[in-house]
C-alpha cells in the first residue's frame, strides 16, 4: 500500500525547510531593471504554487536572499514594482539589496529617485555591493559615494518640504558637477 503526502501535511518547521531550499538562492537573486521586454522579477516557481504556500514561503523569500539589482542610469522609478510586491509581504527596508547600474549617469533620474525616497515611496537606497564597484573601477566608486551622500543628505531633510531638499540638492548637483563632467 502506498501512502501519498502532502506538503501542507508536513509539520511547519519541515515545510519550512523545503521552503528554504526552494525560494533562497545561495548567489543571491539577480534581477536587471535594464531589460526593456520587463524586469527580471519572476518569483520562483512554489510560490505560485497555491495561497498556503505562498503566505507561508514568501516572506522567506524576501527576507533571505539579496537582491542584486542592476538600474540603468539611476532610474529608481524602475524599482517601484519589486518594492511594492515586497512590500506586501515584508517591511521593505528589511530586505537585503545591493545596487548596480548601466549606462550613462542621469541627474534627472536619480533626483526622481531621491524625491520618491524623500515622499517614502520607495525606501530602499542604493547600496553599492563591493563586486560592483570592482568590476566598473574608480569612476563608479566615486559616484557611488555621491548618490550615497545624495541620499544621506534627503534622509536628513525628511522633515523638510521637498522644494526646499530639491534646492539643496540642486547645489549639490552643481558641485558634483563641477568636478565629475559625467554628472553634468
Amino acid at each position: 500500500m502506498t501512502a501519498n503526502a502532502s506538503l501542507l501535511e508536513l509539520p511547519a518547521e519541515l515545510r519550512n525547510q523545503i521552503y528554504r531550499e526552494a525560494v533562497v538562492i545561495p548567489d543571491g537573486v539577480h534581477i536587471d531593471l535594464s531589460d526593456m521586454n520587463g524586469p527580471n522579477t519572476k518569483q520562483p516557481a512554489l510560490l505560485h504554487a497555491c495561497r498556503q504556500i505562498r503566505a507561508e514561503a514568501i516572506t522567506l523569500y524576501y527576507l533571505e536572499n539579496k537582491f542584486h539589482i542592476t538600474i540603468p542610469s539611476e532610474d529608481g522609478k524602475r524599482m517601484l514594482p519589486f518594492y511594492r510586491a515586497a512590500e506586501n509581504h515584508v517591511t521593505p527596508c528589511l530586505i537585503s539589496v545591493c545596487c548596480g547600474w548601466k549606462g550613462a549617469y542621469s541627474w534627472t533620474n536619480l533626483l526622481a529617485w531621491l524625491k520618491l525616497y524623500h515622499a517614502r515611496d520607495i525606501r530602499l537606497r542604493p547600496v553599492y555591493a563591493r563586486e560592483y564597484l570592482e568590476a566598473a573601477g574608480n569612476d563608479l566608486d566615486r559616484s557611488a559615494r555621491l548618490v550615497e551622500m545624495a541620499f544621506k543628505t534627503v534622509e536628513e531633510m525628511l522633515w523638510v518640504k521637498w522644494d526646499m531638499v530639491a534646492a539643496v540638492l540642486e547645489k549639490f548637483h552643481l558641485v558634483v558637477a563641477g568636478f565629475d563632467r559625467d554628472w553634468a
